[in-house]
Formats: C-alpha cells, structure tokens, sequence
C-alpha cells in the first residue's frame, strides 16, 4: 500500500522525505496552519499518525498482504508550534521486530507500539507520540 495514493493524505500534501532517519514531511503552507499561523495540531497529528504507519509497513514488509493493521490508541504530547516544515520519524517501543513476528505467526495477531516524534527544520521535537497498532491475519 502506498499511503501518498490516500486521498487525505494528498489533500494534506504529506510527502517523503530524505531528512535522516524521517520518513514523510508535511511543508508549511497557510491551509494547514492555526490561528497563531503554525501548524494545527490536527496536521501534525495526521503526519505522526502516517508517520507510525509507513513504519509498520516498512518494518514488516513480508506480512504486507496478509496483515490487516488497526490503530487501537495513541497517547500525544505537543511540545511545541511547528513554524516550519515538519518530518516525521519512527521506532518500535516494547517488543523486537522478531517479537512481533514471532506472535503474527504463531497467534495470528500482535498488538505493536510506535513512538513518533515530529521535528521541525532544526530539528527541535515538536510532537512526541504512541500508536499502539493491532495486527490480525487474513483469514
């Protein structure tokens, strides 16, 4: 699945990026700023949250078509406004990936925990985030 072909995240402009260790940017532009002219929260939110999911997908790219993956929580803490383009990097929390693939095989599901953290062009942390994912095997 590619993630740029949602319509959401094409509306929103999200877009890879070669920043070390990022996997999408959002560039700042008015449609996505608040009030106070930085991004709203619901646009950072949006790239974290594509940001944990491209991750999952990169990370366990042999279970791509037989995975369905859910969100389930997250838990966000915005640290700061975001005042120019923003990037988004990921890692797993709590299990190895060999864990993770262990439990998919032998239990058909694995609840799997990404922390995100949102940078700015200088790269202070503006957003730090969990996605807690549910994967289930097709049937």
């Amino acid at each position: 699945m590619n993630l740029l072909d949602l319509v959401y995240n094409q509306n929103i402009n999200l877009q890879y990026t070669n920043k070390k260790d990022c996997i999408f940017m959002l560039p700042l532009n008015e449609n996505l700023q608040n009030h106070v002219h930085s991004f709203h929260a619901a646009a950072i939110f949006s790239l974290a949250e594509a940001t944990s999911a491209q991750f999952l997908i990169n990370t366990f790219k042999i279970f791509e078509n037989t995975v369905v993956p859910l969100l389930r929580a997250t838990n966000t803490k915005y640290k700061k406004p975001g005042l120019t383009n923003i990037y988004g990097k990921a890692m797993l929390m709590n299990e190895t990936k060999e864990e993770i693939i262990t439990l998919l095989n032998n239990k058909k599901r694995a609840l799997v925990t990404i922390k995100v953290e949102v940078i700015d062009e200088a790269e202070f942390i503006i957003f730090t985030g969990t996605f807690e994912w549910f994967l289930s095997m097709n049937a």
